[in-house]
C-alpha cells in the first residue's frame, strides 16, 4: 500500500506496491490469509507427491520459462533458452551450441 514517493529511490531493480499496480488499497489481513490458504494447498500437493503437476503448473506460471536468459553462474556467464527444472527444481539451460546445461538455483544470477 505504499504510494510512489514513499517507494525506495535507490535500488537496483524497479519497485512498486499492490497499491500502485492494482490502483487501491489492500487489505492487508485479507492478503496474508489468501496467501497462507494457498501455501496450504501447494504443500498439500507436495505431500500428496504431486510433484509434476506442481513443476507443470511452476512452468506454466514462469515468465522466463521458454525464454533466452543470460545466467551468471560464478564467473561464467552462460545464454540461452530456459527449456526445464530438474525434479530438484535445478534449472536446465539450452545453451547456443544445443547442449544442456544444468544450474543449482543458489549459484545462479540472471542480474547483470
Amino acid at each position: 500500500n505504499l504510494t510512489e514517493d514513499e517507494l525506495p529511490k535507490q535500488v537496483l531493480i524497479p519497485t512498486t506496491s499492490l497499491s500502485l499496480e492494482t490502483g487501491y488499497v489492500i487489505d492487508r489481513a485479507k492478503l496474508a490469509k489468501t496467501i497462507l490458504q494457498s501455501l496450504d494447498s501447494w504443500y498439500l500437493y507436495l505431500k500428496e507427491g504431486k510433484y509434476e503437476f506442481i513443476r507443470k503448473r511452476w512452468s506454466d506460471l514462469c515468465l522466463a520459462f521458454s525464454k533466452n536468459i543470460t545466467i551468471n553462474d560464478r564467473n561464467n556467464k552462460y545464454t540461452g533458452k530456459f527449456v526445464d527444472i530438474t525434479q530438484e527444481g535445478n534449472l536446465i539451460l539450452r545453451l547456443q551450441d544445443n547442449t544442456l546445461k544444468t544450474f543449482k538455483s543458489e549459484y545462479i544470477s540472471t542480474m547483470p
